[in-house]
């Protein structure tokens, strides 16, 4: 009996210490937005350069979000699209939180959308 005792205890404190801490992680949270509103399905392109360039491909929430985790710090070139609206950006992603406003422009306007 002592010795399920402590293998299952041994169990519970490695997954413990396995467990990542949510401060311990590089997360970016993109918001999509025009001049009045937030934009929901818009497509998102992050090309993750640090790592080899890992390309995601996620569309926004209802509420205009999409997020995005990492394992270390890495710098992203973002890009978003929806009908005839594009905005680009560029991010270096550091340990916590980040989140960033990215305001969705015309195509007609492609001097200030960033790309």
């Amino acid at each position: 009996m002592k010795k399920v005792l402590i293998a299952f205890l041994s169990i519970i404190s490695l997954s413990f210490l396995s467990c990542k801490k949510e401060a311990d992680l590089y997360q970016l949270t993109v918001l999509v937005s025009t001049e009045s509103s937030v934009v929901n399905d818009a497509s998102v392109h992050l090309y993750e350069a640090t790592t080899g360039g890992t390309s995601i491909f996620r569309r926004t929430d209802e509420n205009g979000e999409v997020r995005f985790i990492f394992e270390q710090a890495t710098h992203a070139e973002i890009e978003i699209t929806k009908g005839s609206a594009r905005s680009c950006t560029s991010e270096i992603i550091s340990k916590g939180h980040k989140t960033i406003y990215i305001e969705l422009k015309p195509f007609s306007q492609q001097a200030t959308n960033g790309c």
